[in-house]
Parts: structure tokens; C-alpha cells; sequence
């Protein structure tokens, strides 16, 4: 049987994705249908010798498992919202500060509850700075509070192994505590990284090349990071097997050439990645990245050749031991992005390469099939996660990953040679020079291409996509029967006819966006309301919904970001209100009220209720995507938390 870790992973990642979809009480259901399954496989004979019926419908019942068990843990740690109590923890990661608003991400060691868990990880929100080093027992009030429903509305949350939130109540007091496990070095090291390259390298220039480094973006402005989000290029810093490459692979070379042994060198560069795998706090991105280049670097030691395919299918296996990772976007992504270049590219190359290319044209030709390859495999996620695709995101990679590349191996040499300033200036004025273009072709992109943004929430570009893999399935099937213009002229036109059907439904339709930070936009083509824009980041989100709806007036409630900057992203009209009580018919579709605080708004005859923490609509809610058409329905529904 030719690749059986393929079929493992796949169908334990498959059948954790359904499992968190779904309400958990069907989890139970889905594990019997398993059994039943397994079960049969083994007893006809048939499907026993073809091995992969079993193999399949094990995986999936292993899967069914896991996220019982691991869904179990969950409700026992939810059992704690609305408790206040003494907490004994310890902080674990770098603090991120927003707003005069310190998160801290901590594990309890002990709580003060009857039958309460402990040893639990969590983010804790303070309004001061808590004086302790990391794993230094500190000690406080803690209110606890359940953060999320399901593990899609938790933005990587539930991956990280997080079910509940907390805030600090009392003030914080720091214990004597010398045991430091190795994990406390490894922050230290990180914690180095970061004033070594901010020493040499100043504002975002320094916060990008960290960010490259170590995935920890809390130190870009809202203004870079949002270029890159316009640019559809975050993925950069989010590290994956691009970095990994870069770090463990360049080692690995480097020993080569300086005559070191083999097996030393491998041993070497293994090490490296565990420590770089430690560095990145652990990501599961990295962790499938890592687990392919060693199995790429045993394979050499031993003399055989590693089958791509199924040393992926092996990392998705391992990575699916924790239940909710498959809705972590940057591990899916990463997963099937490896997928698109392992599986279809090949596929693409076959019928299309370039026999007697130059070196230029080869070039263009390998970036635009590896982008499409991956855009064909990711798309699914895509829609899930975002609702759309940046087309400038394709000329933003061509750009910006070679540069990419240069800045990391920089930022690399700057931190090695950090303890010398006399040395470590060579690096960083080298470093200065890509980091500086990547900022610099984000900020051009951003705002010259940014644009290009095509919505495909509509339900229609799934079932399109859907309709385009099964005549892409029939084309490989058929092995060149079908002819590849014929195949391309099929695709365009669904294409085309989606975006068609989806641009008509989209007519006159109004929708409700929550932002990454804390603003609200209710918007269609003829007005819109911006509620609590406080922040940059409200800022960038808050233009990118009105770019999209082109709105002739726009009405800002209670927004304490820049007026100035506001007011020139509104087309025609423009109205600011301040807490003041109003009443006004906005526009076919929008009628707004705001009273002691808090909007109402009759929304396509849907009440929309607006308040500093909640927005609540009428029985609609999706988990999966932050913007969502809404429906006339009854019962109200929390869609969306407010920062």
C-alpha cells in the first residue's frame, strides 16, 4: 500500500474539521458510526486486503477519540466562568500591550476552587503591568470567564490549548520561586533576539525582521501590518516551512561546507530546530515544517528517500493529537498549502512547463503555478476564514519572499552577533536594506493595488469551487483526455458566471462586520455606520469595509480614532456622533438609533443591538467568518465579542 500516513492524516484532520463543526452532542453519534465502520472493514474480507478501507476508517475513529477526550478537558475548564478566586500562576510568554491594556498569557498552578482544574493555560487581561519574570509564581484574584463557544470562534485560541479567559482582579504579588524550567531560557533567548535586532534596527523595520524571526508580529504598527494584510502577504511572518527551511536547512548547508560529518551535522541541525521549534512558542505551523525536514534529514542519514506526500500525511497525524488544531488558520493553511505544491503543481507542470525556457521565464512561470497550485488548496480555508481573495497578493509574493529571505538570514547574523556592536553594524545596515523594500512595496501595493479584493463569502464560489476540483479530479482520471484549453475555458467560465450570480444576490444587500479590534460596520452602496473606531487598527479594517461598499453617506458613532483621517474615507456625507441620543433613517436598509450607550439598528428587518461588548442580531450567528450578510430571523444571538 503506497502512502498509507497519507490516508491517516487526511482522514483524522477531515473528521476532526466535521467534529468541530458540528455541535458536540453529535460527537457521540459520529464515534458509534465509526466503530460500526471499523468494525465492518475488518470482517469482509475484501476490504480487509485492501488495507485502505481499515486504515481509513481507524483513522477516523482515532480521530472521534481524541476530540471526545479532548473536548472533555474543555467543558471541565469552562466550569469556571463567572468564578473569582485566588490564583497561584506563573507567565509564560511575552506580554503584548494594547490600548493601556496588559495580556499576559499565564498557566495556574494553583486554584483556589473546589473540583477546579489546574495547571491551565490562558490569556489574562490587566490594567497594569504585572512585575514578575517569567515562571515566577505570582499570586492574585482572578475572575475567570468562558471566551468562546466552539473552537472556530476562537481564533486559535482552542489550539493553543486555551478554553477560558481571565482578568486580574487585585493586585498581582510575585513569590520566591527558583526553579526556572528549560522553557524560561528559551524566552530569555527570545527576549535577546528582540532588543538585539530593535537595538540596531529602529520602529518597523526592527519589528519586521523580529517578526520574520519569530512570528511574534505585536511590535509592527497597525499601519504595517495592515499593508501586509491589504497585500495578502501575513502569511510571511507567520512562521511555517519557509522559515524552517531558511534556518535549519541553512545551518545544515553551512556544516556541509565546512567538511562537518553527516550524522553530526544532521544531529546538529535537528537540534537547531527543536530549539527553533521551542523559539516560535511552539507553533503548530512550524511543528508540521519540522517534523517534514527531519524526516527528510533521518532519511538521508539512513540512505532512503522520503516521500513528501506521506511525511506530510505524518505531520497532519501528529499535529491532529491536539483536536481543535484543524481550526488554528495558520496550521490549514500551512498543511494544504504544502498539499497544493506537493499534489497539484506536478500535475500543472506536466501539461504546461517550459521546455527551453530562460532562467527569467522559468522564474515567473514556477511562482505564478506555485501560487495558483496553492490557491487551488487553500481556497476552502480561505473562504472559512477570511471571505476574500487579495489578487495582488500574487505579485506581493513574488516580490516580497526573496526579500524575505534576505531579512531573515540578516536578522539571523544579528542575533548571533548581538553582543558585539562593532561587528553587528555590517549585518544590520545589510539587513536595513530588504526589510525596508518589504515595507516599502507593502505600503505601494497597499495603496495603490489594494483594490483588488474580490468577496467570496457567497455560497456560490464554494459549490463553483467544488464543480472546478471534480473536472480537475475527471482531467487526471482520464489521464489527457480532456484538453487542457477545453479545461481552462470550463473553469473561467464557472468563474465568471459565479462571480456573475454572486455580484446580483450582493445587490442592495447590507452587511455587519466586527472587527479584529473593536469597531462595528453596518455598511451597503448607499450608507453606512462605523461604531467605536478607536485604534489604527479600527482604522484599516474600517477602510477596507468602505472601500468595499463605496457608500455615499457614512455616519461615525463614538469614535475616538482621528476625525480627519475618518471623514476622508466616507465618499460624499459624512456625520459624527459623539455620545449623543439620535434616531435616523440612514438609507434603504439601515435604520439607526442610539440611546444611553448603546445602537439599535433595523438592518434588511433584522434587530441588530450594539453595546461596548456584544453584538447581537436575530437568531443568526457564524462562527467561521467575522462578516456575514444578515438574515430576517427571531431569536437573538450573540455573533460577535467586542475587544
Amino acid at each position: 500500500m503506497k502512502r498509507p500516513l497519507a490516508f491517516v492524516g487526511f482522514s483524522m484532520a477531515i473528521t476532526l474539521l466535521l467534529l468541530n463543526i458540528i455541535d458536540y452532542i453529535y460527537a457521540k453519534y459520529v464515534l458509534v458510526l465509526a466503530v460500526v465502520l471499523f468494525t465492518v472493514s475488518l470482517l469482509i474480507t475484501k476490504l480487509r486486503q485492501a488495507r485502505v478501507v481499515p486504515l481509513v476508517c481507524g483513522a477516523t475513529l482515532l480521530a472521534c477519540l481524541i476530540f471526545i477526550l479532548g473536548y472533555a478537558n474543555v467543558n471541565n475548564q469552562q466550569m469556571l466562568d463567572g468564578c473569582q478566586a485566588r490564583t497561584v500562576f506563573t507567565i509564560v510568554d511575552d506580554v503584548e500591550v494594547k490600548d493601556d491594556t496588559y495580556l499576559y498569557t499565564v498557566k495556574t498552578k494553583y486554584i483556589d476552587v473546589k473540583n477546579a482544574p489546574q495547571n491551565i493555560k490562558l490569556k489574562l487581561y490587566c490594567d497594569r503591568k504585572i512585575n514578575a519574570d517569567y515562571y515566577e509564581n505570582v499570586v492574585g484574584i482572578i475572575k475567570y470567564k468562558k471566551s468562546y463557544s466552539n473552537a472556530f470562534s476562537s481564533y486559535g485560541a482552542y489550539a493553543d490549548s486555551r478554553y477560558v479567559s481571565a482578568s486580574l482582579e487585585s493586585y498581582a504579588i510575585a513569590l520566591n520561586n527558583n526553579e526556572k524550567p528549560l522553557n524560561y531560557y528559551v524566552l530569555k533567548a527570545r527576549q535577546y533576539i528582540k532588543n538585539s535586532i530593535t537595538l540596531y534596527l529602529k520602529n518597523d523595520t526592527g519589528a519586521l525582521c523580529y517578526a520574520l524571526l519569530t512570528g511574534n508580529k505585536t511590535l509592527l504598527s497597525d499601519k504595517a501590518y495592515s499593508n501586509f494584510k491589504t497585500c495578502g502577504a501575513t502569511h510571511i511572518m507567520a512562521v511555517s516551512g519557509l522559515h524552517t527551511a531558511v534556518i535549519c536547512m541553512g545551518f545544515y548547508l553551512l556544516l556541509k561546507n565546512i567538511g562537518v560529518k553527516r550524522n553530526i551535522r544532521t544531529l546538529l541541525s535537528l537540534l537547531v530546530l527543536l530549539f527553533y521549534v521551542a523559539l516560535t512558542d511552539f507553533s503548530v505551523s512550524v511543528i508540521r515544517s519540522s517534523i517534514m525536514i527531519f524526516i527528510l534529514l533521518f532519511a538521508r542519514v539512513v540512505n532512503r528517500k522520503a516521500d513528501a506526500l506521506n511525511s506530510l500525511g505524518l505531520a497532519t497525524a501528529l499535529i491532529c493529537i491536539n483536536p481543535f488544531a484543524v481550526s488554528d488558520t495558520s496550521a490549514v493553511l500551512s498543511v494544504l498549502s504544502v498539499l497544493g505544491m506537493l499534489a497539484i503543481k506536478p500535475k500543472i507542470d506536466s501539461y504546461l512547463k517550459p521546455v527551453n525556457a530562460n532562467k527569467f521565464l522559468l522564474y515567473a512561470y514556477d511562482s505564478f503555478t506555485l501560487t495558483l497550485s496553492i490557491m487551488i488548496t487553500t481556497f476552502p480555508a480561505v473562504w472559512v476564514f477570511f471571505s476574500n481573495i487579495s489578487f495582488v497578493s500574487y505579485l506581493a509574493n513574488i516580490i516580497l519572499i526573496p526579500l524575505a529571505q534576505l531579512t531573515m538570514i540578516g536578522s539571523l547574523f544579528i542575533s548571533l552577533l548581538g553582543f558585539s556592536k562593532f561587528i553587528c553594524i555590517i549585518p544590520a545596515v545589510i539587513t536595513y536594506i530588504p526589510a525596508k523594500l518589504m515595507l516599502t512595496f507593502a505600503d505601494l501595493l497597499a495603496s495603490n493595488l489594494g483594490f483588488l479584493t474580490l468577496d467570496v463569502s457567497n455560497e456560490f464560489y464554494l459549490l463553483s469551487y467544488c464543480l472546478i476540483i471534480v473536472l480537475l479530479g475527471l482531467s487526471l482520471v482520464f489521464n489527457r483526455k480532456i484538453k487542457v484549453k477545453a479545461l481552462v475555458a470550463v473553469t473561467m467560465s464557472v468563474f465568471i458566471l459565479t462571480a456573475s450570480l454572486s455580484a446580483f444576490q450582493n445587490i442592495g444587500k447590507t452587511y455587519v462586520n466586527v472587527s479584529s479590534a473593536n469597531a462595528v460596520v453596518i455598511y451597503n452602496p448607499s450608507g453606512a455606520v462605523v461604531i467605536g473606531a478607536d485604534n489604527a487598527s479600527d482604522y484599516y479594517d474600517v477602510r477596507k469595509c468602505l472601500q468595499i461598499a463605496k457608500s455615499d453617506t457614512v455616519i461615525f458613532v463614538d469614535c475616538d480614532y482621528d476625525n480627519d483621517k475618518l471623514s476622508n474615507l466616507a465618499m460624499n456625507n459624512k456625520i459624527f456622533y459623539n455620545n449623543c441620543d439620535f434616531n435616523i433613517d440612514l438609507c434603504e436598509g439601515i435604520t439607526v438609533q442610539y440611546q444611553s450607550g448603546v445602537v439599535y439598528a433595523k438592518v434588511n428587518n433584522s434587530n441588530v443591538v450594539i453595546n461596548k461588548k456584544y453584538v447581537i442580531v436575530d437568531d443568526y450567528f457564524s462562527c467561521l467568518r467575522k462578516s456575514k450578510y444578515i438574515n430576517d430571523n427571531d431569536v437573538d444571538t450573540v455573533i460577535g465579542i467586542r475587544k
